[in-house]
């Protein structure tokens, strides 16, 4: 059989939880629970791949645990072309993680009494990497499996107390994992990389912030390189990270330290293997554009829409011969500008000033073609419609034609 999802076993048999994404069987043939050799086995007919299981593997739901009257099944994901299962033996809360192939079941590792949840938390070429948290020690340790025994592997152990540890994957890159584990009892807010293995797990950075603790966001990826966001819960400093997934290659790009307020930062793309964000004081309403190539050398401001407390609105329109196109308007004058970058400082300039008076102008991106951005002006204070294009540059701006009504 297909085994997706849940399933549970009670006195009357196997029942397959609802769930949006679950295969329907085929041939009206229900599940049926079987004795081979005093060895409880799963049957069934087979069962239909469904379309976002495009990479799922066939597998024959073996030996279970062995007395009880109430398991739970889950799919933790597939690494190797092994199908990596929970078992959760809801008499004796025993929890077991079980490889599933083609030709059967077998035990990984016995998590024993108490382990009440078993969760994925991303898979690398060889090994899938999960957690497993103890609820009667609030232990949280983090395993990595290559879908056999041998190869099931405990890699960090976060002995934190009581409350646990939190965690949560932030990116896989370079083959490597890279997540974060926050300690509830103390705030402090590390950041870990992990190849799937004991000696490859390693601590990136800790954000020992105090108690408060730090909130980490994930903004992208430029040339291997996971760009992140670090915010000081008590005092607002606003951070941008890089990380390669190890310790030498994470770095503090930039620290916009705007006080108390924080800083807002927006993706706005990449180009030229530079990744352009926008970073907004919320007390001055200073507006900034940033590019980094992931290193803190090649981390820079682009331009400073200094337009006062109003603040400058950024829209990116698109992206024409490797120069990303967005629109910076003044929202108390209304003036509306168009500037292209190629991700530095020199290549970032203004194409256009559309300067119609206090009403400014809207505009809408059509198309894209041959190499030109083709848009839309529509001045507010005549009702005028514009058609404009650009190829990046100011002189490769221009007037295409004019609708008056």
């Amino acid at each position: 059989m297909r085994f997706f999802g849940r399933a549970v076993f009670g006195p009357s048999g196997w029942i397959a939880r609802p769930a949006s994404h679950r295969p329907q069987q085929t041939g009206n043939r229900p599940l049926t629970f079987e004795s081979l050799e005093g060895r409880e086995m799963l049957s069934a007919s087979s069962i239909s791949l469904p379309s976002m299981f495009p990479s799922a593997t066939v597998v024959t739901v073996g030996p279970l645990i062995s007395g009880a009257s109430s398991v739970t099944l889950t799919t933790l994901g597939t690494v190797n072309n092994v199908q990596i299962l929970e078992a959760v033996n809801h008499s004796t809360s025993d929890v077991q993680l079980l490889a599933s192939t083609s030709t059967g079941t077998t035990l990984l590792h016995d998590f024993g009494i108490g382990t009440t949840s078993l969760a994925a938390l991303g898979t690398l070429s060889n090994s899938l990497v999960f957690e497993a948290v103890n609820s009667r020690t609030g232990d949280t340790q983090v395993w990595g499996t290559t879908g056999t025994a041998a190869g099931t592997t405990l890699l960090h152990d976060f002995n934190f107390g009581f409350n646990g540890a939190s965690l949560a994957a932030l990116s896989v890159l370079n083959n490597r994992l890279v997540f974060e584990a926050v300690n509830p009892n103390t705030g402090d807010t590390q950041v870990w990389g992990t190849s799937g293995t004991a000696a490859g797990t390693t601590l990136l950075h800790d954000f020992n912030f105090g108690i408060e603790g730090a909130g980490l966001t994930t903004l992208g990826t430029v040339d291997n390189t996971l760009i992140f966001e670090v915010v000081n819960s008590r005092t607002g400093d606003t951070q941008v990270w890089g990380t390669t997934g190890t310790t030498a290659g994470t770095a503090l790009l930039h620290d916009f330290n705007f006080g108390i307020q924080r800083a807002s930062l927006t993706v706005l793309g990449t180009v030229n293997n530079r990744f352009i964000f926008e970073a907004a004081n919320s007390i001055t309403g200073d507006v900034q554009v940033w590019g980094t190539t992931g290193t803190s050398a090649g981390t820079a401001l682009l331009r400073d829409f200094n337009f006062g407390i109003s603040r400058a609105e950024l829209t990116v329109l698109a992206t024409v011969n490797n120069t990303l196109v967005f629109e910076a308007v003044n929202s108390v004058t209304g003036d509306t500008q168009v500037w292209g970058t190629t991700g530095t400082n020199a290549g970032t300039t203004l194409l256009h000033d559309f300067n119609y008076g206090i009403g400014g102008a809207y505009l809408s991106v059509q198309s894209v073609a041959s190499g030109e951005l083709y848009f839309e002006v529509t001045v507010v204070s005549t009702g005028e419609t514009q058609l404009w294009k650009t190829n990046g540059t100011a002189s490769g701006t221009v007037l295409v034609g004019e609708f008056r009504t």
